[in-house]
Formats: structure tokens, sequence, C-alpha cells
């Protein structure tokens, strides 16, 4: 017998997802995740748990799986998910009566996520709606997807985990397998990892391995002597630190395929782009061209979107599963798991592939049952019904009267990211009134909402504690809010004065990566 029942390699949204629910069906977990939490794919979405209109014709497995998953995830994260109206404008005439068909027979699905039925708008609504629109544009269907804080849901997840007695370890790398013959048959039976922030290697084992390391599934299983067949791609997405429309637009880049423009909290994303990656994902950037892209479209939708001034991009790669003779837009957005005895010949080891965010309850849980059966263990899925941390209701007026003081607005940003878990920092702010200092002006990140996420949500480094707060998704932190969240962490983690030039540099260059593409931008208005 291993150590631990289950070893997840991956700590996305999906390796997440699965050590929550094995967790919850008593299974001994560990989760191992070489970068930082969600720092990958899942950190790049669009912000959309929505049902896939688009693959309607072609994929109706997907659009279906995302519409029941997405009313599943408002349930179980009410706090985390928004409703987001999307206008998807029609050029000509006789188009307007196949999308009008085409919605309502997305109607039938988007009910499991308690969407609104689509509707129709004529040509001057429209215009009341986009006044700049080109004059081509003859109406619109309207469509209702539900937006979410993706980052917000995998740390959820991975608390949920936790509390169930699963053991999740950050900047864990996993070098290889380990490998034993059995009767004649192999079979993984644990890993070896390094321990990237020590250097120190460690020897795991278990009964099942899970490789859900996403966009990276394909090279870690080759590694392995394994096959896990993706066409990975990369998207980029343009932020606009603030909310420029009350409602989403979806229309069509220059090649044909649909972008959007998403009100997304207090700021508005366009994306994405999506174009094969044959780099390792840690190699991919956003440029000028990625950005370039998005302007055009833009230029032939909402023309006046190119007078805003977009500061931050941010990017990721998509494990999107192995496709010929397509383009990237065609590609299946279904999922698919591998039972490596069948396709390999090696026990004790499974991969999820594919799917989208939307998804990833479902293609967990599709894990669990398997490795559940391979342990010869039963217990049945709970986590379309069982809420994540945060869920509980929670009245901000009450409970959260010393963070009001501080802010009038900060009560209700916190419950956005935290849920009811904001009274954790009402109580540590009574406490420790030091924390009631706001680091950050630009985005009210408190002293406190940065010890919780130190405290209670493995955050380690500036670029930890961007991703879990928000700080600097849409504004470029300045050099002296750093130097204060820093002194904050110095003294929660006990970093000396050059490990806070480390962790300066690295934010500093991460945010010129995303900043520098935006010339495109500009360029639009010269």
């Amino acid at each position: 017998m291993g150590e631990f029942d289950l070893i997840v390699v991956g700590g996305g949204i999906n390796g997440a997802g699965i050590a929550r629910d094995a967790a919850l069906r008593g299974l001994r977990v560990l989760l191992l995740e070489k970068h930082d939490f969600g720092s990958g794919t899942s950190n790049a979405s669009t912000g959309f748990i929505h049902g896939g209109a688009r693959y309607l014709l072609s994929d109706l497995g997907t659009t279906r799986a995302s519409c029941i998953d997405s009313g599943h995830i408002r349930h179980i994260a009410p706090h985390l998910a928004f409703r987001i109206p999307v206008v998807y404008p029609v050029e000509r005439p006789f188009q307007g009566l196949l999308v009008e068909s085409f919605f309502s027979a997305y109607d039938h699905y988007s009910k499991y996520k308690d969407g609104k039925a689509h509707c129709w708008l004529t040509a001057k609504e429209l215009r009341t709606l986009i006044p700049d629109i080109p004059a081509d544009y003859n109406g619109a269907a309207t469509f209702d997807e539900w937006g979410v804080h993706a980052h917000r849901l995998v740390i959820a997840n991975l608390r949920d985990a936790a509390v169930h007695g699963a053991q999740l370890h950050s900047y864990t790398e996993v070098l290889r397998f380990l490998v034993e013959e059995q009767k004649g048959q192999k079979r993984v039976v644990g890993v070896e990892a390094v321990n990237r922030l020590t250097g120190e290697h460690v020897q795991y084992r278990a009964n099942m391995v899970c490789n859900a390391t996403g966009p990276w599934s394909m090279d870690f299983a080759a590694r392995n002597d394994l096959n896990v067949p993706l066409r990975p791609a990369k998207g980029i997405h343009v932020v606009i630190p603030r909310r420029v429309l009350p409602f989403g637009i979806m229309f069509k880049a220059i090649d044909g395929r649909l972008i959007f423009i998403v009100p997304h909290g207090d700021v508005t994303i366009v994306g994405t782009t999506d174009d094969d990656s044959f780099e390792t994902p840690e190699q991919v950037v956003p440029t000028y061209d990625d950005v370039a892209y998005l302007c055009e479209g833009l230029q032939h939708i909402c023309p006046s979107l190119l007078t805003e001034r977009p500061t931050m991009t941010y990017w990721g790669v998509r494990p999107t599963l192995y496709g010929r003779n397509c383009y990237e837009d065609d590609l299946s957005r279904e999922h698919h798991l591998f039972d490596h005895a069948k396709t390999d010949r090696v026990e004790g080891v499974v991969s999820i592939a594919g799917g989208k965010l939307a998804t990833y309850r479902v293609m967990s849980e599709e894990t669990t049952n398997l490795i559940m059966q391979k342990l010869g263990k039963q217990a049945p899925c709970q986590t379309a019904e069982r809420l994540l941390p945060g869920a509980e209701a929670v009245d901000l007026a009450y409970d959260c009267r010393s963070l009001q003081q501080i802010n009038s607005r900060l009560p209700k940003l916190l419950y956005h990211r935290y849920g009811s878990d904001v009274r954790v920092m009402e109580t540590m702010v009574e406490e420790n009134p030091n924390l009631a200092i706001v680091l950050d002006e630009t985005t009210l990140l408190t002293a406190a909402e940065l010890c919780y996420v130190i405290r209670h949500e493995w955050a380690t480094t500036l670029l930890d504690v961007s991703r879990r707060t928000q700080w600097g998704i849409s504004h470029r932190i300045t050099t002296e809010a750093a130097s204060r969240v820093c002194r904050v962490m110095g003294e929660e983690l006990g970093w000396d004065s050059e490990q806070h030039t480390v962790e300066i540099r690295r934010l500093t260059d991460f945010q010129e990566l995303a900043i520098q593409p935006l010339s495109a931008w500009r360029s639009y208005n010269e």
C-alpha cells in the first residue's frame, strides 16, 4: 500500500477539482504543483463559465455539459459567479433567421445554468446599445452567460480539499514517476519531486497517480513513456481598467474566429486569440501581433473602444485535444480521460486533458470515478451540491463594520473574492488595527487581505498575491506599493532584504511582459 491513495500532479482547476472530489470521497490525497496553484491555463481564462454557444453546431456534447456544470458552479460558489448578458451583432438580414434558430436551440441548454432566454434586437435597438457600430449590422441576438473569478475558483476547491485532509504543495515539481514491475506489468507506484524553493528532493508513494498538468500534459507524459496527444493553443487577453459596457459582445475577428468584449468586475476584458503553440507554456508571451489582431476586430464592431487605454495583457496555453486538418478555433473543447493501463500498458496512472473552465467539475467527477474504480472503492460524488468555502450568506453591513470604515466599497469587493470568509478579515482588523492599512489605493489592497492569503491560501510570492487579490491585474503596480506589500510579506514570511529585491524584480519583469505588446493598441490611435 502507498503512503497516499492518490497523487494529483498539477494544481490548476482540474487538479484542484480532482483533489477536492477525491478527498470528499475519503481518499488520502496529495497534490503537487510546480508553480503557484492556478497560475497556468486557469489564470488565463476569459472568466466565463459559459455554455459554449459557439460549439452548438459542431460540439453539442460540450455545450450541454458546459451549461449543466455552469449551473452547478453557480450553486456551489454563488459569490464568485455573476451574470453577463451578451450581444451578438448580425450583419446581413438573412443571417438573422439562422441566428434566431441557433439561439432558440441554445435556450434549451441555457436553462440548466439559469440563463435567460435569448431575444432579438432591431438595428435601431442595437445602435442604442453600441452607437458607433458600423452600418453593416442589421440587428443582434442577446444571450445569457455567467462570469467567474477563475483563480478564486481554483483556490476555493483547494481549500475545501485541504479541509477534508488533502495535502497540497505548490512550487514542487514532479521529476519522474516511480515505476515497478509487478507480475510482469509496469505500474506507477509514486513520484519523485523537488521543492523548487529549497531544492529538496522527495519521493512519495501512492496507489494511483493522476496527470492533470493541462498544457504540460503531453510533454510530462512523454517524459514518462506515456502518450497524451494534444494540440495546445495560445490565447491572450487585453485588460481595460474600467467597466466600459454593462454587457458583453461576441463578434468575429478578421479570420472569422469569435472573440469577446467582457465586463468583468471593474474592468473590461477583450479576447481571446487562438493560435497553435509549439513552445513550452513557460516560453509563451504576448506579442504585438496578438494585440493588433484584437484591435483589428474591435475596429469593425466597436471602434470607440480603441480610444480606451488598456493597462495589461494576460495570456496562457489551452490543453486542446489533438486534431488535424482544422483551424485552431474549430478544435473540439471536449475532454478526454486517458487510462494508461489501456493505452500504454502502464497501471496506476491516468491523465485528464482538454475541456474548459465550465466543465472542470464534471471532468473531475469522471476522473475520480475511474480512480475509485481502480482502487476498488465506492463513494458518491458530492461536488455538484456541496458548497465551496465562502458560499454561506453574509450581511456585509452588519458583519463588516470595521472594513466599511476603511472604505465603503471594500466589503463588497472582498465578498466577491472570498464570500463569507470576508468575516475572517473583519476579525483580523478588529484584533489588530494595524491590518487596516491600505497598501495600494488603486485596488484597495489592505494588510488584512494580504495576511489572509498568506495564512490561508498558500501565497508565498508577490505574484501569488496579485493572482489571489486581483492586485496588479488591471493596473501597473508602482514600486512604492510593491515595497509596502513586501514589507508586510517579509514580516509574515521572514524575508530578508535580498528576498525583497528578488520579489520586486520578478514582479517588474512580469509586468513588463504584460505591458509591452500594448504598443499595438496605441498605434491604432496615432
